[in-house]
């Protein structure tokens, strides 16, 4: 059953708010409200709320989903450390419409992974398991690059600063088919395997976040969408990388 209700409600009911990290944390996907479209989020460390997305949504395992910061400073704890023609695209555009993939560093499965050794696929902070999921394993994470976005919505924004971990996201609606921009349509297409809906309302139909790849050298584009090639080119980026 999902249970929905106002995001603004959420932050400001401490009983409910903690009801929720502890489901998120066990392996729930919510329905959250962006700067962009709605998105399916699940906990990064969790290895059943990772597959539960990719099966509700029929997303193909190869593709990844999308990690969202509160901030960019949160990068360091991810031991992601932008480069100063980086952070002129950052400084512009974050929080805003900008999704920039990252190369990861070696793997330490450690900072982010779901232990499966642990109570409830929990782990405590810097706990070690054989094997990890979570951002770096099976459908969870698997790949070398990661995108993160910082959106621009207050609301979201506070859950994410509140929230003790990540969140991976991925747009809501079914694989192939238009983003859902209506709650009540987001609830009929993913109930009963939704668990919590937070309602932000009906958004305005809106392009997805543009998706710049700085893996590589000189960086991508690998969706233009709300943000243009000529907006990012202006601040360097693409040049700075160049040389």
């Amino acid at each position: 059953m999902t249970e929905r209700i106002l995001l603004s409600d959420l932050l400001k009911d401490e009983n409910r708010l903690s009801r929720f990290i502890l489901e998120m944390r066990s392996g729930a996907v919510a329905a959250v409200p962006t700067d962009t479209l709605y998105g399916l989020a699940v906990d990064s460390d969790s290895a059943a709320g990772v597959s539960a997305v990719y099966d509700l949504k029929g997303r193909d395992a190869s593709k990844p989903l999308i990690l969202f910061l509160y901030d960019s400073a949160d990068l360091g704890k991810l031991e992601i450390f932008p480069s100063p023609s980086q952070k002129r695209v950052l400084e512009q555009f974050w929080p805003g419409q900008l999704t920039v993939v990252f190369p990861l560093p070696a793997a330490k499965p450690e900072n982010f992974g779901w232990n499966p050794g642990s109570h409830n696929g929990h782990r405590a902070r810097g706990e070690r398991g054989e094997k990890a999921f979570g951002l770096f394993g099976n459908h969870a994470f698997g790949f070398s690059t990661l995108g993160i976005r910082v959106p621009d919505h207050p609301e979201l924004r506070r859950l994410l600063s509140v929230y003790p971990g990540h969140l991976l996201t991925t747009s809501a609606n079914p694989s192939g088919a238009e983003p859902i921009c209506d709650p009540d349509e987001i609830a009929r297409a993913f109930s009963p395997g939704l668990h919590w809906l937070l309602d932000g309302g009906i958004l305005p139909k809106s392009s997805a976040s543009t998706v710049l790849d700085v893996s590589s050298s000189p960086p991508r584009i690998l969706r233009e969408g709300r943000i243009s090639r000529i907006e990012l080119a202006s601040t360097g980026i693409f040049e700075a990388q160049r040389a």
